[in-house]
């Protein structure tokens, strides 16, 4: 990227644009300064420096560089289905952390480019794309507070822009790899069953037990086996996580009957949510506690640490970015944090303090595999096995499953491997949803290269469907190349039919 030709800030007391120095990179106003500079070639780091007042945000700006681009963008935490390429002249396009990019098809000039911040950083990052201007917003706020910097100096966020001369997926794929330095993967893909899509919460360590020996059968023969994870339903109450229910009296020994079936087990946890009694000011919202305070995430990892120590080597996290934020990811159009939320410690941003509580659960799931849901990607890489790329499908309205399943494989496929595994969310195998439809989506996710669960409920399974889980398991126990929409720069579908899956053309029908 060039030098910005505006920087602005919001402090306060208002409104500023920052002056350019002369030389060295830095942008200044009264009280306020900062510095952009490149520590290795094609890479913009941006350092807020100082802010005598409590700052809300920083923004960049060019004025020619969002000219006739099409775009896919990106989202907060995860996709709802609406993610696709879009034109930068049809009107502003909003894209938290990075976007995908070609020069119009019309201009007969198709250069593929991936243009974001690298992961990590501690702002919560979105670009603006509106032909020919693009601006990059850096939103420093603690909670829905201005941020106190204090004495200290903030990375607030590296930028970094990657061409290709080819405009297949495969060069995005490559691309977006220059976002994160360091991703955390599986030593073996991730694939397995989760009871969620047929019990909904109404499920049973017996329940979990058959399905465990159901998915054992399904990956006979495969060296490595297949997860069972347990998921919302077990806890003694929603937000008490230190012992089960009637169903589950005691999920250490149905860990090992997990294991003695022959699957890996796993368990899923809302860390935020808690419903002990602990002290009032531990929490930001009724029976949500506050990350921003040492001693609630020493409580978190007591949750987590305890899971990983009754022998779960999947832990599942959920909800922690509507806890923090009060919002879902769709709903952060004017901001990423709601008004109710506030945090105890205002001196450091909404993302370092995401950041801490991921690296909190890491810390506490040992050798665990973690794998997030509803939580922030970008600050998650490196520090989660695999995560969510898309809102939930169903084992009860297909629509949904197309709507939410593919629009996420299609467009956020790119994330696989590069910041970690990408999880496109089950196949809800039940009575509710055509077998002559369910059966393509498991066929596409199990040979995706992606993260395959099934929720398959007993009732729905019969020979047919027993010969395909086979065969999903055999195919999704392996590495296999990404699968990509065909013509992935030029598709204005939102969920493609047409497909290139292991190196072959493939046509699926979605209606």
């Amino acid at each position: 990227m060039p030098p910005p030709d505006r920087v602005l800030a919001r402090t306060t007391i208002g409104e500023v644009e920052l002056r350019e120095a002369a030389h060295g990179g830095g942008w200044s106003a009264k009280g306020l300064s900062l510095r952009l500079h490149e520590a290795v070639e094609g890479e913009t780091i941006v350092d807020i420096e100082e802010s005598v007042d409590p700052i809300f945000d920083v923004t960049l700006e060019w004025s020619k560089e969002g000219a006739n681009l099409a775009v896919v963008a990106d989202a907060w935490e995860r996709g709802y289905g609406d993610l696709g390429w879009k034109l930068g002249r049809d009107g502003e396009i909003a894209s938290p952390w990075y976007f995908l990019s070609h020069w119009s098809p019309a201009l007969g000039d198709i250069h593929p480019y991936v243009t974001g911040v690298k992961t990590g950083g501690g702002a919560m990052a979105c670009w603006h794309i509106l032909a020919p201007r693009l601006r990059l917003k850096l939103d420093l706020r603690s909670g829905n507070r201005p941020l106190r910097l204090g004495e200290r100096g903030l990375r607030a966020a590296t930028i970094t822009t990657s061409r290709s001369y080819d405009e297949d997926m495969g060069s995005y794929h490559k691309a977006i790899r220059a976002l994160c330095d360091h991703p955390r993967l599986a030593h073996a893909p991730i694939y397995g069953i989760n009871d969620w899509y047929y019990a909904y919460g109404h499920n049973s360590a017996q329940g979990i037990l058959d399905d465990s020996k159901r998915a054992a059968d399904w990956a006979s023969g495969l060296h490595n086996r297949p997860f069972s994870v347990i998921d919302d339903g077990w806890s003694a109450d929603e937000g008490i996580w230190s012992r089960g229910n009637e169903r589950f009296p005691d999920l250490p020994g149905l860990a090992h009957q997990i294991s003695k079936a022959g699957c890996r087990p796993g368990i899923w946890v809302r860390p935020l949510l808690s419903k002990e009694k602990l002290p009032e000011g531990w929490f930001m919202a009724p029976n949500i506690l506050d990350p921003s305070r040492p001693e609630v995430l020493e409580k978190i990892h007591e949750v987590i640490y305890r899971l990983h120590h009754w022998g779960y080597e999947l832990i599942k996290h959920d909800y922690s970015t509507f806890d923090v934020c009060g919002l879902w990811g769709f709903q952060m159009t004017d901001g990423v944090v709601g008004k109710k939320r506030t945090f105890h410690d205002d001196t450091r941003t909404t993302a370092e303090i995401l950041r801490s509580l991921y690296q909190t659960i890491r810390d506490a799931a040992g050798s665990s595999l973690v794998l997030g849901c509803n939580t922030v990607g970008h600050l998650a890489a490196g520090l989660e096995e695999a995560q969510r790329i898309g809102d939930d499908t169903s084992g009860r309205e297909w629509a949904r499953t197309v709507k939410m399943g593919v629009n996420s494989l299609a467009y956020r496929g790119v994330q696989q491997g590069t910041f970690f595994e990408a999880d496109p969310d089950c196949v809800g195998i039940t009575p509710h949803i055509p077998w002559e439809k369910n059966k393509q989506w498991l066929g596409l996710v199990a040979h995706s290269g992606t993260v395959l669960f099934v929720s398959a409920q007993k009732e729905a399974i019969g020979p047919e469907q027993n010969k395909a889980l086979k065969r999903a398991f055999a195919a999704a126990s392996v590495r296999r190349p990404l699968a990509y929409p065909v013509e992935f720069a030029r598709t204005g579908d939102l969920t493609p039919s047409h497909w290139v899956v292991d190196g072959h053309r493939r046509t699926f029908d979605w209606s």
